[in-house]
């Protein structure tokens, strides 16, 4: 069964490399101005964006795992609750701000094929590496 799981990742990160080497420049979207929700409804999304992203929950319990004992006080606990949270915010903000900007913005989409071409190649490598995994065992 895992041999099978392993397959199937490898051609599923094939077929996803493949589908962006073939990307094509997009030239709608330059110059125009962002349709941006309204504040809560941006909150929002972006919350059950990172709250959904198994990355960063497991990224968060292994780091809890070095630092918290079986008896830490529960105020140094939300101590370290608020201080995630509170980097969480001020991060995503300035990158929200950052990519939001028109010039940063063009930039991204100009060069986006280019970006989706090279991750491309990375996850046809990752899946051929992964196929070379289940032939060599």
């Amino acid at each position: 069964l895992f041999t099978l799981l392993k397959i199937a990742g490898s051609l599923y990160l094939i077929w996803l490399g493949i589908k962006m080497i073939r990307a094509k420049p997009q030239t709608e979207g330059i110059d125009k101005p962002l349709n941006v929700p309204n504040g809560l409804v941006a909150m929002k999304m972006g919350f059950m964006t990172n709250a959904l992203n198994p990355k960063t929950s497991i990224f968060i319990v292994s780091l809890f795992m070095q630092v918290v004992k079986v008896d830490t006080p529960s105020t140094i606990l939300i101590g370290y609750g608020l201080l995630i949270a509170i980097i969480h915010i001020i991060w995503f903000a300035l990158v929200a701000r950052f990519f939001s900007t028109p010039t940063i913005r063009n930039k991204m989409i100009k060069i986006r094929c280019w970006i989706d071409r090279f991750f491309g190649l990375l996850l046809i490598s990752f899946g051929a590496a992964i196929s070379a995994t289940i032939v060599k065992s």
